[in-house]
Formats: C-alpha cells, structure tokens, sequence
C-alpha cells in the first residue's frame, strides 16, 4: 500500500506521464481501445466521484464569505476565456473550423480538481478554490453546452441535449454522491487514504485519453503541421488563462492567498472531461484541442509555481 501511495503521489505532479501512455496506446492499440468506447462516460463518472469525496458541503460556505472572488473567477473561466478561444480560433483557424470549436471547448468546461492540489502548494486559498471547484462542476450541465452555443452558434452543430445528460451523469451525480459520502462517512472517509482509488482513477484517464487518440488517429496522421501549430496555439491560450485569473485578482486589488487561488483556478480546467465530451458530440478533430491541451496544463502550472517560488517570490506578495 505505501508504494501505492507514492506511486500516486509522484503522478499527481507529472500528470503528462498518464497523457504520454495514453497517447502511445490510441496510436499502438487503435482498434482494441476503440472497442472500450461505450465505457468512457461510466469511468470518466467514477473519476469525478473518487475527486469529489475529498469535499464536502461545508466548503460551499466559501459562496457566502467570498462570493466577489468566485464570482470573478467563474467570469474569467467562462466568458473572457472562451472569447480569447474564439479570437484565436477565427485567427488560425477560421470560425467553422473543428479545431476552433475544440479550443472553445477547453475553456467551456468546469475548473479542474486538480487545481485545488496547485493553490494549496502555492498557499493560496483552498476553501475559495473547494468552493469554486463544486459550484462549476454542478453547474456544468448548463455552463458548457451555453457557452459553445454562445461562441458558435449555428456553425456547429452538435445533440445539445445529449450533451447535458451526459454531464449530469459525468459530472453532476457523482460530485453530488462523493460529497455526500464525504459528509456521512465523517472523519473516517475525510481521513481515508484514497491512494488505491486515485491511482485507478489515472489508469482510468490514461485510457479515456487513449479511446480519443484511437479515434483522432488518422486525422492525426494528415493534419501533420496543423497539430504542430494547435500546440503552439494552446500554449498561448493556457498561459493567458492563468495570467487572466492572477491579474484580475490583482486589479480587483484580492489578497495574495486569493490571487493564487484564481490564478491556478482560470488556467486548470476538467480538460478530460473535454476530452470525453468531444469523443461523444464531435467529429475526432474537436478532440485534438482537448488532447493537446492535457499535455501542456499541469506542466505549465508546475513552471509558474518553480517561478514564483525561486525566481520571483515577490510576484505572489
């Protein structure tokens, strides 16, 4: 059990290592993986219960003490995100493209769990970013479909309906369930080591990634220099999604402990989550966006945090 635990601990920092063996399997095991397809949503549900049962009820009180922070965040991830994904997709891209909807995608999707782990390392303020992180996984259902019929309107056309239920059951249930359990189990769930059931829960993501590449593969093979420029697009929407939360905090004049929080909250989101929404609602090429989009999030939040530590401690007084 205790290399179990450090086995996971050392993934929680190198999430890419899941996203690599992923990738190698779509490309490897196309046909073998493609086969799994009809279970991505029930063990992308499983994925959100094992995140959800490390909050509980309590930390919605947050809303209450800090609704200005959350509702600014929430902004951020939602409207000016999504907007900058839009100017950059009619940019490279032109507005009917696939690849523009992927990249609209990324922004329409709840705020990452994992961000929680980020602004805890960065001593930010973790009953803000529990809060944050609960309020946009319930409301997701509604925000992600509302968001891509914002942006693209009829120039993409995709079962909206189809899309809700899957995020209700995805997204919505299992954090209702998870912190539920939380809240029942008391300190013996609050205190459980969930080393095993995290770990699983990567393999689980490691394959969601795979089934996306399987089905991406050969557009992935013709687009050639087009997914050389997608990568470079994504880094300039990522690193903008990150420097948004930290100087709106700023501007909005936040404590250091709530700039961290939202700067960490803008940049990471659910992004498989986009992944699976993308493999079941879009054609394979809005999946790439989503895809390569896993590879550059957590790395990235790794460099800001190294750069705020050593480089430039006073950025985050």
């Amino acid at each position: 059990m205790n290399y179990i635990k450090k086995l996971n601990n050392f993934l929680n920092k190198r999430m890419y290592i899941i996203v690599f063996v992923g990738i190698a399997m779509g490309l490897l095991f196309s046909a073998e993986l493609l086969a799994g397809k009809p279970a991505v949503p029930y063990i992308f549900a499983y994925i959100t219960f094992t995140l959800a049962l490390g909050t509980g009820w309590k930390d919605l009180k947050g809303v209450i003490k800090y609704p200005f922070p959350l509702l600014l965040t929430l902004i951020c991830l939602h409207l000016i995100s999504p907007l900058f994904a839009y100017l950059l997709g009619n940019i490279f891209y032109g507005k009917t493209s696939l690849l523009t909807t992927g990249l609209i995608l990324t922004t329409a999707i709840p705020v990452g769990v994992s961000s929680i782990i980020w602004v805890g390392l960065a001593r930010g303020h973790v009953p803000l970013a529990l809060t944050t992180v609960a309020v946009d996984s319930l409301a997701s259902p509604l925000s992600v479909p509302l968001v891509i019929m914002a942006f693209l309107g009829k120039s993409v056309v995709f079962d909206a309906s189809g899309m809700v239920k899957s995020l209700f059951l995805m997204i919505f249930l299992p954090t209702v369930f998870g912190v539920l359990i939380h809240d029942l189990g008391g300190e013996k769930v609050a205190k459980m080591d969930r080393s095993a059931l995290a770990l699983l829960s990567k393999m689980g993501l490691s394959f969601v990634v795979g089934v996306n590449v399987a089905a991406s593969r050969e557009y992935l093979y013709t687009a050639g220099s087009r997914v050389i420029l997608l990568f470079f697009v994504l880094i300039i929407l990522v690193s903008s999604n990150y420097l948004l939360g930290f100087f709106a905090a700023k501007l909005a004049k936040f404590p250091r402990e709530v700039a961290m929080s939202m700067l960490f909250q803008a940049g990471i989101r659910n992004i498989s989550a986009g992944v699976v929404v993308a493999l079941n609602y879009f054609p394979p090429a809005a999946a790439l966006p989503c895809i390569i989009g896993l590879l550059i999030q957590q790395p990235s939040a790794s460099i800001i945090l190294h750069f705020m530590e050593k480089n430039n401690p006073q950025m985050i007084e």
